[in-house]
Formats: structure tokens, C-alpha cells, sequence
């Protein structure tokens, strides 16, 4: 193959960025492309998890325990004196439809007032409703002790409103967050914003903007994660001016490769291609003395790549092309090109092992597939007749597997 530096600039240009998505880390998109914002640690489903399967281990038969339980209960003259363990055995036993409508009318029944009995009873309740995956029942149940003006603990809570956002239930989401007062958490916010951004509409982003401000009203620190997303939304809707200056600002006080991407493909989506290349210039070789952190791995989206690629392409000024050509070289050496899209980062889910930003090297690593070598196919690519394709179309169609 020749050598890159005896090639025409938009040829040399055009390999380089080739070579550069030739080495795309197989990150396994599949942990990020989940409907949830929280895993199952980070709600503590895995001590329930182990208490139940702890106690069905003693049973010697566990269908006719459930039967006996439901004879009792349904048997006892008051349904509201039925005890607490009784309930929550149910609830470690209900398996079937008919289980659990038995078991729905029974916490209804039971939980009458704000005890100790009841919040533990609601707690294991609705966990049990998460893990199958259960919103109407748990609906059911929340609506009911709301009548009663029984207060869902903030646990509780939290794993119902991350069920419904699960279950794409954006709206139910908003009106339980909107009944939050005191007890509103980080983890609230963030679903609030994700549900608005799901929701789409003008309406929803003012909405958004608006919880976004009450939270820095109420806090006295940050919460990138939200701004993150408001910033997607804003880039969604076309609003390109305000996601740049959010996420200008972002990068002044907060710096991260999320940020960074979005404020590049924000930048380019409104043509600023050459402050796009100054903008990674300055970002890209570690240890510069002027910045207050480097972005360490430097990683650009499938999203930036394309965009970035194709506005170069299309430009006629040889200012950029050389810009862009140089640009190329340097990111050979300093970045990495991750096949996810910004949206993947934006909502992966929140768990307690993937805390420590480190916590993913091990999973991806072991995602990693061996890629065949570009080198047989990048001329050929170069010179292929009509519109140039993106790599996420090319690798669509499978070209490089």
C-alpha cells in the first residue's frame, strides 16, 4: 500500500480517518442500549433476591406453603391483622396471574395505615413488581395508598418510578416525580429529564429546562448528567445555539468526554467545522498546562466521526482539508473511536459497579472480537462511485465482518 504521506491531501485525508475507524473498540453496546437508567445493584434488588431464595431453600414444598398462606389469610376474620410475614412470604411465593391478584387485593387490604408493617410490606411489593416487570399492579397498589394518604418511603418510590420508566411509562413517571417534595434525590432528577427527552416535544423540553433549574436552586453543586441530556434534547429539537453554550459552559466547570461530543457534534451539526478542529486540537494531547484535567481515554462517537468526516468531504476550503488532514495524524495517536453513539453514554445505566469510570475496561475487554485488516478494502472504498457512505451504513452491511 502506498505511503500515506505521498497521497493526494483528500485521499491521505480520507485513509486516515479510515485507519482511524479501523481501530473502533468493540464496546458491547448492549450493556448501554438499556431501557433502564439503574441496574438491579444499584436498587438493592440483589439483598431481596437473596433473602428469598435464603428462605425458599428451607421450604419443603413450596406450592403447599403458598396454599396454606392463602387459606390462612383469605380464612382470617380481620384481613388487616394478618402479619406482616405472612404478606411478605406471599410475596416470595406468588407466582402465577391468580397468585398475584390474590396477593394485590391482599397488601390493598392490609396496608391501612403508616406503620413499620406497611412500609415493608410495600417495599417487598414493589420489588417484586420490578422484577416481573409488573407496573399495572403496582400501580394499583401506589394509587391506593395514595387514597389513603399512606406515603411511599423514598426506596419504595424510586423503584416504582424506575419501573414505569422502564416500561416507557414516561408520563406516570412525571406525575409521581411532580408529588415528590423534600425526598427528591439525584436519581429522581435524572429519570424526570430522561422521561422529558423520551416525550420529545417542545413542551417537554421547557419542562426540562425548568426542573433543571429548580435543581440548581436546590443544590449547591452539579449534576452533569442531566444538563448531558438536556443538551441531547436540545440538539434533537434543532436548538443548537443553547446546547453549545450549555455545553461550553459544561466543559469550563465540568469536563468530560460526553460533553465534549456533544458540544463537537453540536458545533458541526450548525457548521462550525473549523471551531470543531480547534476544539479537538485543544483536547486531544494530554498534559497541556493551560486545562484543569485531561480526557483520558480521548474518545469520539460513531456520531462526531460521520459528521466530522462528511463536512470535511464536503468543504472547499483547503484551509479545512489541510486542517482536517493533520487533525487525522494526530488522532491515529491520541484518540480512541468508540462504536456507540452518543445516546448509548448519555443513557447507560447507573449501577454501583460501574461508579468507578474504570469499572467497564474489564467487560469490554472480554467483548473484544480480533478485526480483519482494512488494508484490503480502504482503496476500494475510497474510490467507490456515488455518495460517500457513512461507516455506521458500511458496517450495517456488514462490509468489514
Amino acid at each position: 500500500m502506498m505511503a500515506l504521506a505521498v497521497l493526494p491531501n483528500t485521499l491521505r485525508t480520507t485513509t486516515q480517518l479510515l485507519l482511524l475507524q479501523s481501530r473502533l473498540i468493540q464496546k458491547n453496546v448492549s450493556v448501554t442500549k438499556k431501557a433502564t437508567l439503574y441496574t438491579d445493584d444499584y436498587l438493592k434488588l440483589d439483598h431481596f433476591q437473596k433473602r428469598r431464595k435464603e428462605w425458599l431453600a428451607t421450604l419443603e414444598n413450596a406450592k403447599n406453603e403458598k396454599e396454606t398462606l392463602i387459606f390462612n389469610i383469605l380464612g382470617a376474620e380481620n384481613e388487616y391483622n394478618v402479619s406482616r410475614n405472612e404478606v411478605i412470604q406471599l410475596i416470595r411465593l406468588a407466582e402465577t396471574e391468580e397468585d398475584q391478584d390474590i396477593l394485590k387485593n391482599i397488601v390493598m387490604t392490609r396496608c391501612q395505615i403508616n406503620d413499620t408493617a406497611t412500609k415493608q410490606i410495600l417495599s417487598d411489593y414493589m420489588k417484586m413488581c420490578y422484577e416481573k416487570r409488573d407496573y399495572t399492579r403496582a400501580q394499583d397498589i401506589y394509587e391506593n395508598i395514595c387514597s389513603k394518604k399512606i406515603p411511599l418511603s423514598k426506596g419504595p418510590k424510586r423503584t416504582y418510578i424506575t419501573l414505569l420508566y422502564n416500561q416507557k411509562q414516561y408520563l406516570k413517571v412525571l406525575e409521581v416525580f411532580n408529588t415528590m417534595a423534600i425526598e427528591k434525590k439525584h436519581e429522581d432528577f435524572l429519570l424526570a429529564i430522561a422521561s422529558l427527552y423520551h416525550i420529545g416535544t417542545e413542551d417537554a423540553y421547557n419542562d426540562a429546562v425548568k426542573i433543571i433549574s429548580d435543581f440548581k436552586e436546590t443544590y449547591q453543586h452539579t449534576f452533569p448528567r442531566i444538563d448531558l441530556i438536556l443538551a441531547w434534547f436540545a440538539i434533537d429539537l434543532g436548538k443548537l445555539d443553547p446546547a453549545i453554550t450549555q455545553m461550553e459552559e459544561l466543559m469550563e466547570s465540568s469536563p468530560s468526554i460526553e460533553a465534549l461530543n456533544l458540544l463537537l457534534y453540536a458545533m458541526l451539526k450548525s457548521g462550525q467545522i473549523n471551531e470543531t478542529i480547534e476544539e479537538i486540537n485543544y483536547w486531544i494531547k494530554p498534559n497541556k498546562s493551560n486545562r484543569i484535567v485531561d480526557l483520558k481515554p480521548f474518545v469520539l462517537t460513531y456520531n462526531v466521526l460521520d459528521l466530522l468526516s462528511h463536512e470535511a468531504k464536503a468543504s472547499n476550503d483547503q484551509r479545512v482539508i489541510d486542517d482536517f488532514s493533520k487533525l487525522c495524524l494526530k488522532m491515529e495517536y491520541f484518540a480512541e473511536a468508540w462504536d456507540v453513539s452518543i445516546s448509548d453514554l448519555l443513557m447507560e445505566p447507573i449501577s454501583n459497579w460501574n461508579l468507578d469510570p474504570k469499572g467497564l475496561k474489564p467487560k469490554v475487554e472480554q467483548e473484544m472480537k480480533p478485526r480483519p485488516s482494512w488494508s484490503a478494502t480502504i482503496v476500494d472504498l475510497i474510490f467507490e462511485p456515488g455518495p460517500v457512505k457513512t461507516y455506521r451504513e458500511l458496517q450495517n452491511k456488514n462490509v468489514f465482518l
